[in-house]
């Protein structure tokens, strides 16, 4: 057991990051609670997770606008990496673009099969929205075929297929990822259409500045109370 005090956050973080510490700080804003961000953190220790939990949730006010999640892990202070995501469960614009996919899927259907469209169940992922570089995890598409072609639906060819994909992609980034400000570089996104409409965006946050980690906020460790945390 050893009390050992530090003058800043910066001190400390580096003390964390030691590998016979931590070896590294992570640190997670999720709604756990409600709609707001919390810091979460690699370790257990209540007091020092209250006092971080201060430090960085000052991190949140020089984000351009809080994505729905943000991920920074440090493997000493002056080296780390932050990561967003952002879904857009609650975004009101998703009603809209939820609309226009099946308005997509639905023309395309009338016009090359004169099928009726009755459900479609989409799941994709991507680095971007190209169609080059697209994932397609499940494309299924129901419908009512016209009497003389009960068969209409097997033709839905990889033709068709694109031409609903293109158009759903173009709808997502221009009436959604486009007009969002929380992430700056796009990594990887994912969209599952079903009854529901999920959109989730993972990559770079928006960030204007960073907050000074030699700040003079003083700490108190007891090493002893110091446990690691790993999920």
């Amino acid at each position: 057991m050893a009390i050992i005090k530090f003058k800043n956050t910066y001190d400390l973080i580096n003390y964390l990051c030691k590998k016979d510490v931590l070896g590294e700080l992570k640190v997670s804003f999720t709604p756990q609670w409600s709609s707001e961000l919390t810091p979460s953190f690699n370790f257990y220790y209540s007091d020092l997770d209250e006092h971080l939990s201060i430090i960085f949730s000052q991190w949140l006010q020089v984000a351009r606008s809080a994505p729905s999640e943000l991920h920074v892990i440090f493997t000493d202070a002056e080296d780390f990496s932050i990561k967003a995501a952002e879904n857009f469960d609650f975004d009101n614009r998703i009603i809209k673009v939820k609309e226009i996919i099946e308005d997509v899927v639905r023309s395309i259907l009338d016009d090359e099969l004169e099928v009726e469209y009755e459900y479609a169940d989409i799941d994709i992922e991507g680095p971007d929205f190209d169609l080059k570089n697209l994932k397609i995890n499940t494309f299924e598409i129901e419908g009512y075929p016209p009497e003389n072609n009960e068969d209409a639906l097997e033709q839905v060819d990889e033709r068709m297929r694109n031409l609903m994909l293109t158009s759903i992609l173009e709808t997502i980034y221009k009436d959604l990822v486009k007009e969002n400000h929380s992430i700056e570089c796009i990594e990887h996104f994912q969209m599952r259409y079903s009854d529901d409409l999920d959109i989730t965006v993972h990559g770079s946050p928006f960030i204007s500045d960073l907050y000074d980690l030699e700040d003079g906020e003083s700490f108190t460790l007891d090493t002893e109370l110091l446990q690691p945390y790993s999920e």
